[in-house]
């Protein structure tokens, strides 16, 4: 097909694409997303577009290959750049005077509760304790990633036995700061 005489079917195959597309992926977004998570599906299938007009794109040969996975890659892309975006955007509310309030940490733990997992940890096994604090410096339980450092690597435990050590000691902690 010539793209310089064809530019007619060529955009009627470009929509027809788009449009199934967009069907797609409107199935796999969250509604609650902002504008239905519209703006985002219109960002991937705006992507495959570019590749499928510009053959030397690095997407082209991808979309050629498993078209529907590519695609859902492209919006799980887009969701998790917006996420991002909205992590970083914290609202405020005023207060009369027009100051600026930040919004409260939920997530913060008051002096009593930081006193209980305290004494908590100090009778609990050092290696629970630990698969407990690796997490909560942000290392994954498991990876499909050998290569990469997780709780369970670490610790030289398997998978399972890594998330039932960390499933155990939120519960518990959960369980003695409510009482």
């Amino acid at each position: 097909m010539d793209p310089e005489r064809d530019q007619r079917v060529l955009g009627e195959l470009l929509q027809e694409l788009a449009d199934r597309a967009t069907r797609h992926l409107r199935k796999r977004v969250n509604r609650n997303l902002p504008n239905e998570g519209l703006d985002l599906i219109q960002s991937a299938v705006d992507k495959m577009v570019d590749a499928a007009l510009g053959p030397d794109s690095p997407d082209a040969e991808g979309f050629c290959q498993a078209f529907y996975a590519r695609l859902s890659f492209r919006l799980t892309d887009r969701i998790r750049s917006a996420s991002r975006i909205g992590d970083r955007e914290q609202p405020y509310v005023r207060d009369e005077e027009g100051n600026e309030i930040p919004a409260p940490d939920f997530n913060a733990i008051n002096p009593e509760q930081a006193l209980v997992i305290k004494e908590l940890l100090a009778d609990v096994d050092p290696r629970k304790r630990r698969a407990l604090a690796l997490v909560s410096m942000g290392y994954l339980v498991s990876s499909a990633d050998p290569d990469k450092q997780t709780v369970s690597s670490l610790l030289k435990v398997s998978p399972r036995t890594a998330e039932g050590w960390v499933r155990e000691m939120k519960a518990l902690i959960l369980e003695r700061t409510k009482q």
